[in-house]
């Protein structure tokens, strides 16, 4: 894996941001818990079964910011990827 992207939080936790990036994928992608391989800080998972491009996410804590890591086979999946988490987040940094 190639590509990586990397969405900085202040003050999140990483087990709900997990959570709201696994419900994410499951909502948008059809990817679901069972299709995700845990990994130290994530999962990670095929992204795209035509081309076979894996995606690996990674949930790094450096009190009090928490990082999400984006790492993907192709360049074109990690930006909706990316999208994708810092959707999760949006209505938390505006707040």
């Amino acid at each position: 894996m190639e590509n990586v992207l990397i969405i900085w939080l202040n003050g999140a936790i990483a087990d709900v941001a997990k959570q709201a990036v696994k419900a994410a994928l499951s909502c948008s992608y059809s990817i679901e818990e069972r299709d995700l391989q845990p990994i130290d800080n994530g999962f990670e998972f095929t992204f795209d079964d035509e081309t076979g491009g894996n995606a690996r996410i990674e949930f790094i804590n450096d009190d009090p910011h928490l990082s999400v890591k984006i790492t993907t086979d192709f360049s074109w999946e990690a930006i909706p990827l990316y999208d994708l988490v810092q959707s999760c987040f949006d209505d938390e940094e505006e707040a």
